[in-house]
């Protein structure tokens, strides 16, 4: 490697002394290099980044720098994407806190976990097994999903609580609360479902596989 960038200083100082400055470093000792690589998504463009890594440091090159846009976006989509996954957990828990506070009741408050946490897993666990990969429209399925199933748990909660109160019996509970707050869900869950379908018709494949996905969400929430 050290001889290849002396041949590549030789060749630049011979054939184009003036663009010299662009590639070495006035000390010498920093050399930029340029280069092309094709459409690639966040993670193979990180595997990209770091079989650069890997290979500058086997061959004796250390301190290797990627810039660029290239390189910037594709940083910040990562980390997007791994802040979003590592704020689900916290995000439950606050949400799950809410609820008991909101139901006086730790048992209605863990029921509240299954519709809120239920249909981020199976998204996720269903764009794994087709071979979607996170993005950061896929990140953002998980807390806008969250976002929805939780106001509408607490809609049907609040309504059978109510009518429980009132006759202490749940099947009579729970036929009020879906004849009352159950449809009002369900018409205004396919109005939000119907809505995203629009972008499942895009050219553009994240955009798609956002709009795919999160009303595959709604359907499962619902």
């Amino acid at each position: 490697a050290a001889a290849d960038v002396a041949d590549i200083q030789d060749l630049l100082r011979r054939e184009a002394p003036e663009e010299m400055s662009r590639f070495v470093a006035a000390d010498g000792t920093t050399l930029r290099l340029t280069a092309r690589v094709g459409a690639l998504d966040t993670g193979q463009s990180q595997r990209l980044f770091e079989r650069i890594r890997k290979r500058a440091a086997s061959s004796g090159v250390s301190g290797v720098i990627l810039t660029g846009n290239f390189a910037v976006l594709s940083d910040m989509s990562t980390s997007l994407v791994r802040n979003q996954l590592q704020g689900l957990l916290p995000a439950l828990a606050l949400i799950l806190a809410t609820m008991m506070l909101q139901s006086r009741s730790l048992r209605l408050g863990l029921i509240s976990a299954i519709p809120t946490a239920a249909p981020v897993l199976m998204t996720y666990g269903l764009m794994g097994w087709i071979g979607i990969p996170l993005s950061v429209p896929t990140a953002m399925i998980a807390s806008i999903a969250m976002g929805m199933t939780d106001d509408n748990t607490i809609h049907l909660l609040a309504r059978f609580r109510e009518e429980y109160a009132r006759d202490r019996d749940h099947e009579v509970a729970h036929e009020a609360m879906m004849d009352s707050s159950g449809r009002a869900v369900v018409y205004s869950t396919l109005t939000v479902a119907v809505g995203f379908c629009v972008g499942a018709f895009s050219s553009f494949l994240p955009s798609r596989h956002f709009a795919t996905q999160w009303t595959r969400n709604i359907h499962q929430s619902r």
